[in-house]
């Protein structure tokens, strides 16, 4: 196998494309450019179910959720960047999605499993042990970048709630308000109130940053070791004077497989945007599709703080407080936003 830590990755038979909603609607409430859900979409359109990420009610935990209707796919819209629980609440009870995978199989249902390259491999495990047909299984795997703990997320939306005296009934870690990339966090209280501040500027983004599993910074799943049938992620570096650019957000798509092949042409090209993209320039900037995250000298403080004081005095101290206090100030918040804005509407010209 590739070794992980290259700084070259020959990509072979790969096939890249790229893509976003046409519905605009649509585009704005999804990730990147809507392609996981529009694959689901495909597969729940032919009477088949999908298999992705939702979080909790309380949006503290996230778990694996079997969607089996359109209205049900609203669940697994948007990144979850947090470790997530193996367990699906069906039919009245928890179970293993894993097992329950194993089942719709057998039943000659039509699946789409969406998940990071662990997940994808360990459910590969599972069904090779069960001898299982996966015939009629197709796995789409995210770019992933190392997911933060559940610990991170439960206390960011306690901090929250309590800031606000309100419980949180809608959140996500990738609202956009301008440029797809610049994420940002959006909650919604029951209370009417709104919250919003930039993703990478919030104690849960500097978390994600510093803090993952040990086994994300030698992942086996880089490289040729991705388990999927393709890969889905942002398309990053893809110039705004592009055709195929889109503000509101593009996804890539990296096909290694026949059965990937087979799940891209189900896609519906009346409501989504599909182009071929070259495969030399989608890895030269998704370089976590071959890449391991970089470990930090803080992550093992991190760790110790957030167990012992709490997330945001974690993120203080590992952060450095005059640092975090200019990055959290509004005007200098402000400032950046604003030239940036001036930098994207500069290049358009």
């Amino acid at each position: 196998m590739h070794k992980q830590d290259d700084s070259v990755f020959v990509p072979n038979e790969l096939r890249a494309f790229s893509g976003y909603y046409v519905n605009q609607d649509k585009l704005r409430n999804s990730s990147s450019g809507g392609g996981a859900s529009a694959l689901a979409e495909a597969i729940i359109g032919n009477g088949g179910c999908v298999f992705g990420v939702a979080y909790t009610d309380n949006f503290k935990r996230a778990e694996y959720y079997c969607a089996e209707s359109m209205e049900d796919l609203e669940k697994l819209k948007g990144s979850k960047y947090i470790e997530t629980d193996k367990r699906v609440f069906y039919n009245n009870e928890y179970q293993s999605v894993y097992s329950l995978v194993y089942q719709k199989l057998k039943e000659s249902t039509e699946v789409l499993f969406i998940g990071v390259g662990c997940a994808v491999s360990a459910l590969y495990s599972y069904l090779l042990s069960q001898r299982s047909d996966i015939s009629g299984l197709y796995t789409a795997e995210l770019i992933c970048y190392g997911p933060t703990s559940q610990k991170v997320s439960a206390q960011y939306i306690d901090s929250l709630e309590q800031r606000f005296d309100s419980k949180i009934i809608s959140f996500t870690v990738r609202h956009k308000k301008g440029f797809w990339l610049e994420a940002y966090v959006r909650a919604e209280f029951a209370s009417g109130t709104v919250f919003e501040e930039p993703f990478y500027r919030s104690d849960y983004g500097y978390a994600l940053s510093v803090y993952s599993r040990l086994a994300c910074y030698n992942c086996r799943f880089k490289g040729h070791g991705h388990p999927a049938d393709l890969i889905l992620g942002d398309y990053r570096g893809l110039s705004k004077h592009d055709v195929r650019f889109n503000p509101l957000g593009v996804s890539v798509f990296i096909v290694r497989t026949e059965k990937g092949n087979r799940l891209m042409s189900k896609l519906d090209r009346t409501t989504f945007c599909l182009s071929t993209a070259n495969i030399d320039h989608v890895l030269k900037h998704n370089e976590m599709y071959y890449a391991n995250k970089k470990r930090t000298k803080k992550r093992e403080e991190f760790g110790r703080l957030l167990d012992t004081e709490g997330l945001h005095k974690a993120v203080v101290k590992c952060s450095g407080r005059l640092r975090y206090r200019l990055k959290n100030t509004t005007w200098v918040v402000s400032a950046i936003r604003h030239l940036k804005q001036l930098i994207f509407f500069r290049d358009k010209k």
